[in-house]
């Protein structure tokens, strides 16, 4: 009575294995025939200790699994045929959502033939990937103007920008190494910009005969001056641009760095371009 129970246990084990589910010869014993991929349209085969999974699914051609007579029993017809997807080309990348600063852009392409019957499926059709907007110029945001209101423009003359040509000004040498603690900071993904601007207001400070700092006498109401945004000075977390550099129409503060206590307000008379002032220039000036 003993070893009778024991064998009928080990039946209900080998069942609950599914060692028992789908005891066939094949798909045609079972009567399984199913289009596309069905993992519950399979066959078990072979002795029950040491069993076989077959499938009787269009997809088991792509797996290389189906059961010995699913040719014969259900590949009938053409209609029967995996019909593998065909995609297009990819088409060209959108322009960056983002107009200044970083963005996100995306690419798609379109299926040209839909799979059947266990066809190879379709890969991906859009992509999507990071951009930088760079056409900052262009728009004055919003979102910053309040900020931008409050920040100064700190300004040096622009012969301190010809470090891209020259060694001899070197920002790591001269007095910006002291402004540059970040050297990750540097975006070299967009260029210089510059602008215009008029002098409305400057204090005595700037009236100055003192050695190397007499630059700071062009910085008088009325005046007109070029101020230009170079790539290392640029705050990604400002939304890649030079801080303090001004708004359009919009009196803002400035302030000459190396000249005690010069400093003032000037207006942006034109939207900011792609462009660079003179380096040699008197009246020229770069942010830092």
């Amino acid at each position: 009575m003993e070893s009778f129970v024991n064998i009928l246990c080990l039946v209900v084990i080998l069942c609950a294995l599914s060692f028992c589910e789908g005891a066939y010869g094949g798909c045609k014993e079972a009567g399984f025939c199913c289009d596309g991929k069905n993992i519950t349209c399979h066959v078990v085969m072979g002795n029950p200790r040491f069993p076989r999974r077959c499938y009787c699914d269009s997809y088991c051609q792509e797996t290389n699994d189906c059961c010995p007579d699913y040719t014969s029993h259900c590949k009938d017809g053409k209609d029967k045929v995996p019909v593998n997807c065909e995609v297009g080309l990819w088409g060209k990348w959108s322009e960056c959502e983002s107009p200044c600063g970083l963005g996100r852009t995306e690419r798609s392409r379109q299926i040209l033939v839909t799979p059947k019957n266990g066809g190879k499926i379709c890969p991906k059709l859009r992509q999507k990937r990071r951009c930088m907007g760079k056409r900052c110029w262009e728009v004055q945001d919003v979102t910053y103007q309040g900020q931008e209101l409050q920040e100064i423009g700190k300004i040096l003359p622009a012969e301190f920008g010809i470090f891209r040509t020259d060694k001899q000004y070197d920002p790591n040498q001269d007095i910006r190494k002291n402004l540059f603690s970040r050297v990750s900071n540097e975006v070299p993904v967009r260029p210089a910009y510059c602008s215009h601007y008029k002098i409305v207001e400057s204090n005595r400070h700037c009236n100055t005969t003192d050695f190397g700092k007499t630059w700071a006498n062009k910085l008088q109401p009325g005046n007109k001056v070029c101020v230009e945004c170079q790539p290392f000075a640029m705050d990604k977390e400002a939304g890649l641009r030079c801080k303090g550099h001004g708004v359009y129409r919009r009196p803002t503060h400035w302030k000459a760095l190396d000249v005690h206590h010069c400093h003032g307000k000037w207006i942006m008379e034109e939207i900011h371009s792609p462009c660079t002032c003179n380096v040699y220039g008197d009246s020229d000036f770069i942010l830092v």
